[in-house]
């Protein structure tokens, strides 16, 4: 008869028989430090030969090593020999009261039982098992607690000299003890209103930050109810125009007039729908963190010249002066991110060509003194619009964020101005706005850039390309897209400029005909991404690893709705040449095959 952990399996396999438990002894891992995770393999374990926790949870671990008792697996914690050590909670509250353990700590596993039995052969009397048992079972839970009282934690120590002298001594030196326990007491007395007031506080702010973390979900809910609800309209007004305008043309269809009307208040819709989806996934880009700063050089006069071909027209029809002006530089070509400047760029003068009805529009670049090879260079977009409340200055850069006006606007669903702060914060820079309520609004935005020597420019060509009316002589273009709508679009675009299409549905499609035609029989690939079957990175892959020489130089654009940057890396590295991004306008794709047709073949990316 002897006492052992209750594990039916255990003694299954000893061939023992076991009793009902009749104690259940807490575990504590015994640590110099805390450890997130108590059973990962880079700690050593220590335990007790033959004893059940040892069998159970020490040695299936690959570092550990045996000792002969719970005093001396805690000792091999304190020396260093280990780093944990599992053992009965009350053995573990006696030993480190020691001075030599003071700086070792325990805390309870719940997750680990450990209930003691008896047990005996199995081969013994069944009427000895069923008294033992049955005694087992009558056992008080006051009985099983002197036990533990008498046994674990509150056995008495010896009295040692010390001990002794103390308590013959407190006779004749009674006063000073009483002063002594009185003074203790009322330090015992303190710290219990020391831990209290501190326990208050403690929760006091746990509740302060329970509010405010409730109050931020609140905000955030709200938020997002908000955004779908003005998300919700601004994309419905633009479709509402859209398929009314559609619905009401198949009933004229013979009126022209109405016809060219429809189709341009459609296409306008559309343009506003589109600026839509473009601004939410800028805004949704800069809040995750993934827009990337794209740093190269260029020249400050380029950037105005584009802003200057965008909007020369808007202007134009407006009845507005645009006014484009770089004199005020020193420096023209520079290091930075040309492309986000001019996108800056474009959403203020898109909010200023919004809310100017007469008068002009100036751009102004201003080159501050440098520091080393930097310089602060200032944009300046001035209109003599409406104005802006001064009350209204701060909130403007808020999303969704627009301007009380008697003016019509199309676009103005209040993206611009925040995806512009964010942008303008990303380069390093600042922006800001002054304006007069009826005179107009001037918004500034300074980036630093690097000042590099003249060289030859560096820029895509497709750039600098304006409207294109080139024709061609039935040069052949290989579109390949799986949706036939899209491919028709695109076909009929191309045809109207004299050019020979031949359409595939999938990557493989694409390599199968490039591989079949003779060599340099189609001077141009327009390649979809997204594709079943195989898409169009994988059959670019395939179509410039081919043995012939035509396929690893063919320029190959691709024509995706994927707009993100890393989408064009991706495609970049597979060798495309250049990207297209869907919906494809007409003077996009035109710009691009005369850029392959007639320009520089060797453009890429």
């Amino acid at each position: 008869l002897a006492s052992f952990a209750h594990d039916y399996a255990w003694a299954d396999k000893h061939k023992m028989i076991m009793t009902n438990p009749y104690l259940n002894l807490p575990v504590s891992a015994v640590v110099r430090e805390h450890h997130e995770d108590i059973h990962k393999d880079s700690l050593t374990f220590v335990g007790i030969d033959g004893y059940y926790l040892t069998e159970k949870y020490v040695l299936p671990h690959k570092n550990y090593i045996i000792v002969g008792s719970v005093e001396e697996c805690v000792n091999a914690i304190r020396e260093k020999k280990a780093d944990i050590a599992f053992i009965p909670t009350y053995s573990a509250e006696k030993l480190l009261q020691k001075p030599q353990n003071a700086r070792l700590f325990y805390y309870s596993l719940a997750d680990i039982p450990y209930k003691i039995s008896f047990a005996l052969d199995e081969n013994c009397d069944p009427l000895l098992f069923s008294i033992i048992n049955k005694a087992v079972n009558s056992l008080t839970e006051i009985e099983i607690n002197n036990a533990i009282y008498n046994n674990t934690l509150y056995l008495k120590e010896p009295d040692t000299i010390q001990i002794f002298l103390y308590k013959h001594f407190f006779l004749i030196t009674i006063l000073f003890f009483t002063v002594l326990i009185f003074i203790i007491f009322l330090a015992f007395l303190a710290s219990i209103n020391f831990r209290r007031r501190r326990a208050n506080e403690a929760l006091s702010k746990a509740n302060h930050e329970l509010q405010k973390a409730f109050s931020y979900a609140e905000q955030a809910n709200r938020a997002k109810t908000d955004f779908l609800s003005r998300i919700s309209h601004e994309i419905r007004t633009p479709i509402h125009i859209i398929t009314g305008m559609t619905d009401l043309s198949f009933d004229k269809i013979s009126d022209q007039d109405f016809i060219f009307d429809a189709l341009k208040k459609i296409s306008s819709a559309s343009d506003y729908l589109l600026a839509l989806v473009n601004d939410v996934l800028d805004m949704s880009r800069i809040e995750r963190g993934k827009t990337v700063i794209n740093n190269d050089s260029f020249f400050i006069s380029s950037v105005m010249d584009t802003i200057a071909s965008l909007f020369e027209g808007k202007t134009k029809d407006k009845g507005i002066q645009l006014l484009i002006r770089t004199n005020k530089i020193e420096n023209d070509y520079v290091y930075g991110d040309r492309e986000h400047i001019e996108q800056v760029l474009i959403n203020l003068l898109d909010n200023a060509l919004k809310y100017t009805e007469k008068g002009k529009i100036e751009v102004t670049v201003f080159e501050e003194k440098r520091a080393s090879v930097f310089s602060l260079f200032t944009f300046v977009v001035k209109d003599t619009g409406q104005g802006i409340e001064s009350e209204r200055l701060r909130s403007i850069w808020e999303p969704f964020e627009k301007g009380k006006t008697k003016i019509k606007t199309k676009g103005s669903f209040g993206l611009g101005l925040s995806i512009v702060k964010s942008l303008v914060h990303l380069m390093g820079g600042t922006v800001q706005v002054e304006s007069t309520p009826n005179e107009g609004s001037a918004f500034l935005f300074s980036v630093p850039l690097k000042i590099l020597q003249a060289t030859k420019e560096k820029r895509r060509k497709s750039d600098s390309i304006g409207e294109i009316e080139e024709m061609y002589n039935k040069e052949k273009i290989l579109v390949v897209e799986d949706n036939d709508l899209n491919a028709d679009i695109v076909r009929m675009m191309l045809e109207r400029k004299n050019l020979t299409v031949d359409i595939v549905h999938d990557g493989k499609e694409a390599v199968d005909r490039l591989l079949e035609t003779e060599a340099a029989y189609y001077n141009l690939v327009l390649m979809d991404i997204r594709m079943p079957v195989m898409d169009g990175r994988e059959a670019t892959k395939l179509i410039r690893n081919s043995d012939r020489e035509d396929l690893k130089t063919i320029p190959i654009v691709a024509m995706s709705a994927d707009a993100f940057a890393e989408e064009i890396k991706l495609a970049q590295s597979v060798g495309m040449n250049e990207y297209l991004t869907k919906p494809v306008r007409s003077e996009s794709l035109y710009a691009m095959v005369y850029l392959f047709l007639r320009g520089d073949k060797k453009a890429s990316l």
